[in-house]
């Protein structure tokens, strides 16, 4: 069966950011090279677990993703990605708690629950640097089954305006491409909030 993705995630280059100073859950706009809002994503507030919705817009007619965790604690939670259309799982992310410690770990994993890939901050050095000296870059790769890197995802400092860079530097990567911007709306949703 061919699946048909929605365009935004045919990007191989894009931009994260989250709005300053929402009080209650989180909105995280998606840019191409040019600027242009590819996709918006919404945290939920005043829930206890973690629900995003994804849509193509800021007008939120049709809703593309979902992003949900059974857990109150995302210290090693588990978020199941959905396609909204049809209700069926792609995929999931979960948070490597022990291990984010001391470098930020996720693992990315296919509908049937196996593991696909990882994303993590780039070395240890980087890791445990940026969080004694804010000023510099956290800096994560997303790698497939075997290491092979699919993607590069680079932190701004920016005391205002929490942003990331995403290249997908694989064009026809082994992992789906929802679960790749999956995992960069957890990215800046959960480590940038605890940043």
């Amino acid at each position: 069966m061919t699946i048909e993705l929605n365009q935004a995630f045919m990007f191989n280059k894009v931009t994260i950011k989250k709005k300053f100073l929402k009080v209650i859950g989180g909105e995280f706009r998606i840019y191409d090279e040019n600027e242009r809002l590819i996709l918006f994503a919404e945290q939920e507030g005043l829930k206890i677990r973690g629900v995003f919705h994804v849509y193509p817009d800021e007008n939120k007619t049709v809703e593309i993703l979902g992003i949900t965790t059974s857990q109150i604690i995302d210290f090693a939670a588990s978020y199941t990605i959905t396609d909204a259309m049809t209700k069926e799982s792609i995929g999931a992310v979960k948070r490597e708690g022990i291990r984010s410690i001391v470098m930020d770990e996720w693992t990315l994993m296919n509908s049937q629950g196996m593991p696909v890939g990882k994303l993590k901050e780039e070395n240890v050095f980087g890791a445990v640097l940026s969080r004694m000296i804010k000023l510099i870059p956290q800096k994560y790769l997303i790698t497939a089954e075997g290491e092979r890197e699919v993607a590069k995802i680079t932190r701004h400092f920016d005391p205002f305006i929490l942003k990331y860079d995403m290249t997908i530097t694989d064009i026809n990567p082994v992992i789906d491409r929802r679960i790749i911007f999956g995992a960069l709306i957890l990215l800046a949703a959960i480590e940038g909030r605890e940043k």
